[in-house]
């Protein structure tokens, strides 16, 4: 992958922007202590007990309105976006409801009380977990494509995509397919268009020795 490390800082930062102007955004932590569990220590948690490691230790580049985070791996190229599976309130709503204003910089005194509520609540039916990997080591023709998409948890859909994302275009996929009403906000400022057109046109296509034949017989996205 070939976006350096200021690059992507440099987005981080600009996504975080984003993320408050449309007011999607709850916390942003750029530099979490570890995003990173190993493969083997995800397939032993439930989906809830994976969102709750990342949520109640902090460990996410972005916490959302509706406690859903993203986690930005940019040693390993995968990039995660794993909504909230409680059925609950957002925090802003729960903070109004316990008389606070979320726009208080004392708020976060009741952040435990949230959790708290949040372990009371019902998990949802259909939570969802989107990954993107750019991964050349464990490439295999018609099988692995080196550049992909995970959507849900617990299978093996890998959806070949034609391009390297970046940070921004993962965001932007996530807000437009799950945000829909934020991404019309997003489509109403030229400022932010311009931007998300000149990130789009910038985006690197995967070489042609990771594209073959075999790779070829399936459908690849092209964002």
């Amino acid at each position: 992958m070939k976006n350096g490390i200021g690059k992507f800082y440099s987005q981080l930062n600009y996504l975080s922007d984003l993320l408050k102007k449309i007011g999607l955004l709850e916390e942003c932590n750029l530099y979490p202590e570890n995003i990173l569990l190993s493969l083997s220590e995800i397939r032993r948690l439930t989906y809830n007990q994976l969102w709750k490691s990342y949520f109640s230790n902090n460990n996410y580049h972005f916490n959302l309105k509706d406690s859903s985070l993203f986690l930005f791996n940019f040693d390993n190229s995968s990039f995660i976006f794993i909504s909230n599976p409680k059925d609950s309130i957002s925090f802003g709503d729960f903070l109004v409801e316990q008389g606070f204003d979320e726009y208080e910089t004392d708020k976060y005194i009741l952040y435990p009380n949230y959790e708290q509520y949040l372990s009371e609540c019902d998990l949802k039916e259909f939570p969802l977990l989107i990954r993107y990997d750019y991964d050349d080591d464990s490439y295999n023709q018609g099988m692995h494509p080196v550049s992909h998409l995970h959507i849900g948890f617990g299978n093996n859909t890998r959806i070949g995509l034609i391009n390297e994302m970046n940070v921004e275009a993962f965001v932007y996929f996530v807000i437009r397919q799950l945000y829909p009403s934020y991404w019309q906000l997003i489509l109403t400022d030229k400022k932010l268009l311009k931007r998300i057109k000149t990130n789009k046109n910038n985006l690197i296509e995967i070489e042609d020795a990771f594209y073959n034949d075999k790779d070829k017989l399936e459908l690849y996205l092209k964002y």
